[in-house]
């Protein structure tokens, strides 16, 4: 709309033979009153979603199924603002770009593009649930082969030489590094003690390896885990959050020089600005006369029924949330887990809704035993 900064739609009415517009804005109002959109972009898959961007600095977003009358608002916020927004096509999905404006550790006002990429199905190893964040992978992705040459046992301790068949592989700043090993579905891992060429250096085992790694063998299925994670110039001197090997790491702070050092080496590692997802039920509302407005409410249990979602937190307000039962950040679940949460007596029966790790979390539905009260 060219007044109100609302979001209108238009569509064609055979019953009154011509178009009608609708305010797509009006479950939402304070998130668009005493402002402007200045862009626009829409995602058709896997979800049709609507983005704007506000002069607020937020990012909003509304999930826009018609047909099946199916209109949601959310908005994203982030430690700048959001100044500019488009959907690229990029195989099955349409991921989101945006430009976000920042003020860096000298104070300065910095610009970077940042992409938002749907998925459907991930492992804790891959989520990329930060902002202004970079991502590392050491998994070995071609065909380059090692294999680990001992005159021992290949018992944990034991020193050993790795050998490629591809020069280029391996360098002086190897050192210290770990090169992880896979057999069926167990890692394996050794530590980089000195280098030796392009194709080889020495190695002391951290676990006794089995058969199927011993010299003659080679195998393709490896990877480098780093300790030293560089590259973070643009968010030097800030805090920052690190997911390694899908795990959350101790909040750190980043260095001068962009860089930051992990209490364990990883392959990987995510690593950027923190974020918290939350969200907030509507007040209780029943079918009854008056609908339950002007009594008091408290809400007794919360059950939540997720799928393949790290820890959540629920509770009456951000100031009094309480963990999950059955949900946390070593491993993704699916299924419905009851809460009983600690709560008073209140005019509205509100359920918040928190998670703060940097890991996928799916809420399908929430059901709440409320109790009405004079």
């Amino acid at each position: 709309a060219n007044r109100g900064g609302h979001v209108r739609q238009l569509g064609f009415d055979a019953r009154n033979n011509g178009y009608l517009t609708a305010d797509l804005s009006l479950r939402a109002t304070h998130l668009f009153d005493g402002y402007e959109l200045t862009d626009l972009a829409y995602s058709k898959a896997p979800i049709p979603k609507l983005w704007f961007v506000s002069s607020s600095g937020k990012l909003l977003c509304m999930t826009y199924v018609p047909e099946e009358k199916v209109m949601a608002w959310q908005h994203y916020i982030t430690d700048g603002a959001f100044e500019s927004v488009c959907a690229i096509p990029e195989g099955n999905f349409d991921n989101i770009y945006v430009v976000v404006k920042r003020t860096d550790s000298t104070g300065a006002t910095v610009r970077s593009i940042e992409r938002m990429v749907a998925v459907h199905d991930e492992d804790r190893e891959d989520a990329v649930y930060l902002d202004s964040s970079l991502s590392y992978d050491g998994a070995n992705t071609g065909l380059r082969t090692l294999e680990i040459v001992s005159s021992g046992l290949y018992k944990s301790g034991d020193s050993v030489s790795v050998k490629s068949d591809q020069a280029g592989i391996f360098d002086s700043l190897d050192v210290g590094k770990e090169i992880e090993f896979t057999s069926g579905t167990t890692k394996y891992r050794l530590r980089v003690t000195a280098y030796t060429s392009t194709t080889q250096v020495e190695a002391t085992l951290l676990a006794d390896f089995p058969s199927d790694l011993h010299s003659p063998a080679t195998t393709a299925t490896w990877a480098i885990a780093i300790k030293l994670v560089t590259g973070l110039d643009h968010l030097s001197n800030q805090d920052i959050s690190v997911l390694a090997d899908g795990v959350m790491h101790k909040d750190v702070t980043v260095s001068a020089t962009g860089a930051v050092t992990l209490d364990a080496p990883a392959v990987k590692i995510c690593a950027g600005l923190k974020y918290i997802c939350e969200a907030q039920t509507l007040p209780v509302s029943l079918e009854m006369e008056a609908g339950g407005q002007g009594r008091t409410k408290i809400v007794n249990k919360v059950y939540l029924r997720v799928d393949k979602s790290s820890s959540l937190s629920v509770g009456s307000d951000s100031s009094n949330l309480i963990s999950v039962d059955g949900l946390n950040s070593t491993s993704l679940t699916t299924g419905e887990f009851e809460t009983q949460i600690s709560d008073s007596w209140d005019q509205e029966g509100q359920i918040v809704i928190q998670s703060t790790d940097a890991l996928p979390a799916t809420i399908l539905s929430l059901t709440a035993q409320v109790s009405i009260g004079d």
